[in-house]
């Protein structure tokens, strides 16, 4: 859930800890000791919307720090929780058409502001009005009720695991009704305002963001928590390695697996390895030649050495999918169509189809990310020996998404990684596959009515019948990969490089995110 949604939509922006954990590289220097108070943290890329209702990407790093849901959803169990944030309680009715929150006393926002039920409706009606980002979590609550200043009563217009949608890492933030009232210009200037532990102190754009200690955070600092925040954008890989390295920066991310190793003889840090529900693939333009050709769609899916990405680009730091989500997601089964690696297969494909040997297919992948440029080399010299021409193109996530939601602009294959804005097989679905007029991330330009409609039987049906949904979501994975609209790579674990003395990480591939109010510095 980019980037993009995602700025690692293409990056494998894997961050975790305290609520999964976000990986980056260094910087330069050396023996530059870090402050007991302060933490600095490696980003390979910068904020690009600070509006709580509409940002969908790398925001989430800083805004899971300044922001605060109703409710956490902890998957770090084999048994998923829901943890109290800004509600203290919830409950139900049998129909699942009603949801009433009790809302946590005596919080104040970061200017001052009140927390309340207003602020509730507040935040979740702007941001369902405004529609971007992770506004369409929204689409089925029907109204807000205020019962009184601490109890708000949703009414939904079909059932639906609500809890698992004030949860979600976008679009669930409650903000300030003094910020909400502000231009989006202003917002996205550097303004922010939640209940969060720590605030918006300043924004050096492309260059660092700096958060504060909230003086007012409803459950107080201890005295070994970080009172300064300081995370450096850095997008040279070699940089960050050397900056982690150094001692400069307490935690890393987006480091090459190749790169690991370097860290092994360093007495002052260590790699952590976390499973997420993070997943690589690549999207294919079902509507651009030659990938409107179903024949050289599957002839591509056939050319992918899938075990051979697993153990010799992941090094076996990632698994073999079963489908397109994540085998982690709690309840989800395989599909019963798969892809295989075969290459007479893919040969055969390609001789019976009207391919033009030719031309070429153009392939886009984030530049930032080893994994996926090896990816790519390996499928380009296999597809050259079943007769196809891959051409391979570089950049910026944020320029290869722009061009692939414009139909001329588009390539014929996007690399990319996607993790749920909540922690349900919808987001993977209903987001890239279901037909959108203007695509936003279904980037494959594919529309089928079938399967639109089974997604949204699925989605209502998984806050009354889980099972039945899920069985559902199996039949739809089925079909998009018999149409070859996607092809699923792998199932990414989540690593990172962090100081030895750092303690309080936690894994929860819920969120692609690390809270640094749990963390402290050893002294030990």
């Amino acid at each position: 859930m980019i980037n993009f949604k995602k700025s690692f939509l293409a990056s494998i922006l894997f961050f975790f800890s305290a609520i999964i954990l976000f990986i980056n590289f260094g910087c330069v220097k050396t023996d530059i000791p870090s402050q007991e108070d302060s933490l600095v943290y490696l980003m390979y890329d910068d904020v690009k919307d600070w509006d709580p209702a509409s940002a969908f990407s790398l925001e989430i790093l800083p805004m899971s720090n300044i922001y605060e849901p109703l409710l956490w959803y902890d998957a770090s169990e084999e048994e998923p929780r829901f943890i109290p944030a800004l509600a203290t309680s919830y409950k139900k009715s049998k129909d699942g058409l009603k949801w009433t929150f009790y809302l946590r006393d005596n919080v104040t926002f970061s200017d001052g502001h009140i927390f309340d039920a207003n602020a509730v409706k507040i935040s979740i009606e702007r941001t369902k009005s405004i529609g971007e980002g992770a506004g369409f979590i929204w689409d089925p609550l029907d109204k807000i009720e205020i019962v009184d200043s601490l109890t708000i009563l949703f009414h939904l217009k079909y059932p639906t695991p609500l809890d698992l949608i004030v949860s979600a890492q976008y679009g669930a933030w409650i903000y300030s009704p003094k910020l909400a009232e502000m231009s989006r210009d202003s917002i996205r200037a550097g303004i922010a305002a939640g209940t969060g532990p720590y605030v918006l102190s300043k924004w050096i754009k492309n260059q660092s963001i700096i958060l504060e200690e909230n003086k007012t955070y409803w459950r107080g600092f201890s005295e070994k928590s970080f009172r300064k925040i300081d995370l450096r954008i850095v997008s040279e890989p070699a940089t960050r390695i050397q900056m982690i390295q150094g001692g400069e920066a307490d935690i890393c991310s987006l480091i090459p697996i190749e790169a690991l190793k370097s860290f092994d003889d360093n007495p002052n840090l260590e790699v952590k390895v976390f499973p997420s529900f993070v997943n690589h693939l690549l999207i294919l333009n079902v509507n651009k030649p030659p990938t409107n050709d179903i024949k050289i769609r599957q002839a591509i899916a056939s050319a992918l050495d899938y075990q051979s990405i697993i153990e010799n680009i992941y090094n076996g730091l990632a698994n073999k999918p079963s489908g397109l989500i994540p085998s982690s997601i709690a309840g989800i089964s395989a599909p019963k169509k798969q892809f295989k690696f075969d290459l007479k297969k893919g040969q055969e494909l390609v001789e019976h189809s009207n391919f033009d040997k030719k031309k070429s297919i153009k392939l886009s992948y984030v530049a930032s990310s080893n994994e996926y440029w090896k990816t790519c080399l390996m499928l380009q010299a296999n597809c050259k020996k079943i007769g196809l021409n891959i051409d391979l193109h570089a950049g910026l996530w944020s320029e290869i998404w722009a061009k692939a939601r414009e139909f001329k602009t588009s390539p014929n294959i996007i690399e990319m990684a996607w993790w749920p804005t909540y922690a349900s097989p919808s987001d993977w679905l209903y987001n890239m596959f279901s037909s959108q007029e203007k695509p936003l991330f279904n980037l494959s330009y594919y529309s089928n009515a079938k399967i639109d409609s089974l997604i949204e039987v699925a989605k209502r049906l998984e806050g009354v019948n889980k099972k039945k949904s899920f069985e559902i979501y199996s039949q739809i994975q089925s079909t998009l990969i018999e149409d070859c609209v996607v092809i699923p790579i792998a199932d990414l674990n989540a690593w990172i490089v962090t100081k030895k003395n750092l303690v309080g990480f936690k894994n929860n591939p819920a969120y692609a995110t690390i809270l640094f109010y749990s963390l402290e510095r050893n002294s030990n």
